[in-house]
């Protein structure tokens, strides 16, 4: 891999992590919106996300013989039950795939508790089994075919009359628009995809697991590209005033235990919710279709019993006396 690739990796990383951040760009905060107002922006932006993915790294794959995008899975049981799984984890660490990226950035160190509880949940699966989907075969859009190029041919008409309009949108100095952050993060992960291919941090880490246990080395591309990705947040979080370095110990077995669902559950996906934004929808992949729903479906139903459990716990107001 030459250095240039490297470089522009990196810059990729860091440019997806700041986006990131000045959106707030979170599954699980998009679903506590979308529950306390009756708006599901935040959750609609991921799909505009997609979009801008298929626009930047179709043709791009296309260009280059080397370049590919990620292979299907069938829609079934295991996308059903991978997708709840993490779901219902990403509720209780407080935070899906994004999430984690952009606390963790902004200095709440409880959330690398996340990570090791995923590398746990990972390594579990590996052991315990049953055994991970298989791919299904390449994706219909890695080659310019009839269905392809009417596909990619709407992606770029949805995304030049989004660029449009973003342009005669206000750019605030604090947060971002979701609509301004998604557009970022699907051109500098669809360029990342043609560059590296899978790269969600959420992959990376599960072949990171995977090489461990097999003694393999490392892909250092995707450890660089979250490391930046992760310097892309805290940047973001520094412009926005919400860095606050803390380790807030008392979250940690949260975080793990989150962390240890949700990295049951992308084994099964396969993948986080990033990997089914970045690279199942542009991909076509239809088991999106079953694990999408099924993880808003988790997140939203665990979220509601926590709700719940709160309200019963909570003590009764004082009675005033007359």
């Amino acid at each position: 891999m030459t250095g240039l690739v490297l470089l522009g990796s990196a810059l990729c990383g860091l440019g997806f992590g700041y986006a990131a951040q000045r959106g707030s760009i979170c599954v699980v905060a998009g679903i506590e919106a979308w529950l306390a107002t009756g708006s599901p922006r935040l959750l609609v932006a991921l799909l505009r996300c997609s979009l801008w993915v298929v626009a930047v790294a179709t043709p791009l794959v296309w260009l280059d013989r080397d370049a590919h995008l990620a292979p299907l899975y069938a829609p079934g049981l295991l996308a059903l039950g991978g997708g709840l799984a993490f779901g219902v984890g990403a509720a209780i660490n407080g935070g899906c795939s994004f999430g984690t990226l952009i606390r963790l950035g902004a200095g709440d160190l409880s959330f690398a508790g996340t990570l090791l509880g995923m590398a746990a949940g990972f390594a579990l699966q590996s052991r315990l089994g049953p055994a991970g989907p298989a791919p299904a075969g390449p994706s219909p859009l890695e080659a310019p075919t009839a269905l392809a190029v009417p596909v990619l041919a709407l992606a770029l008409l949805f995304v030049t009359r989004e660029a449009v309009r973003l342009r005669a949108e206000p750019v605030r100095r604090g947060r971002w628009s979701p609509e301004r952050a998604v557009a970022v993060m699907g051109v500098s992960g669809g360029l990342l995809y043609a560059l590296q291919g899978s790269w969600a941090w959420t992959v990376a880490l599960q072949r990171s697991v995977d090489a461990m246990a097999t003694a393999q080395p490392l892909a250092r591309p995707l450890v660089l590209i979250f490391a930046c990705s992760v310097l892309g947040a805290a940047w973001g979080a520094a412009r926005r005033r919400r860095m606050q370095p803390r380790l807030a110990l008392r979250r940690w077995p949260l975080r793990i235990a989150g962390g240890l669902v949700m990295g049951l559950g992308a084994a099964y996906v396969p993948g986080g919710n990033d990997a089914l934004v970045l690279h199942g929808a542009p991909g076509l992949s239809l088991h999106v279709l079953i694990a999408s729903p099924a993880l808003v479906a988790g997140a939203a139903g665990a979220l509601a019993i926590g709700r719940g459990w709160r309200r019963i716990a909570a003590p009764p107001p004082p009675v005033q006396a007359d």
